[in-house]
């Protein structure tokens, strides 16, 4: 395991190898285990993040999350998790510092690039805690296609994509 421990506001990282759960009372912990041989899917090197009334939620995280590994990122209410998480998916973007996806950096500009958001919106989600964020289609179906069709795939295969999860759903509750 590798342990990024941040601080809110004063910032004290450490990386270091431990069989130890990290003490979080005070900020977050990343916890990233599994194969770090591989390309980066997220790179994130000194990060900080400040909101426009000054507040500042962020400040030197570094990090990088692999293909393959297994990420668990905890820390109390107001630490920074969801702004971090909002980051890593582009919604926001660092004050300073620099967060890499798959070996390209991740900018204001770069989520102009209709290439690299394709790219990135096919490899990458976030799922909100609140449903009612996160859902905003009519119905389940038209939310199911929602996705498929940000990537232009071709009508007929959005439809057989949502047919076939429903279908899938469907039998998981029968089973349950």
């Amino acid at each position: 395991w590798s342990f990024a421990i941040t601080s809110f506001g004063r910032f004290n990282l450490r990386n270091e190898r431990s069989s130890h759960f990290p003490d979080i009372t005070s900020g977050i912990a990343i916890l990233v285990g599994g194969n770090s041989l591989t390309l980066a899917v997220f790179q994130v090197e000194d990060v900080q993040f400040r909101y426009p009334d000054g507040v500042s939620a962020l400040e030197g995280v570094s990090f990088a999350i692999h293909a393959g590994e297994s990420v668990c990122l905890l820390g109390a209410n107001g630490c920074g998790k969801s702004t971090l998480l909002r980051l890593l998916d582009g919604l926001v973007f660092p004050s300073a510092g620099h967060i890499l996806t798959f070996g390209k950096g991740m900018s204001p500009t770069a989520m102009e690039d209709e290439a690299f958001v394709r790219e990135f919106r096919r490899r990458t989600a976030l799922v909100f805690q609140d449903p009612d964020v996160q859902l905003f289609s009519p119905t389940v179906k038209d939310e199911i296609r929602f996705g498929p069709l940000q990537l232009e795939l071709p009508m007929a295969e959005v439809q057989q994509r949502c047919d076939d999860l429903l279908r899938e759903f469907a039998e998981r509750l029968r089973r349950a």
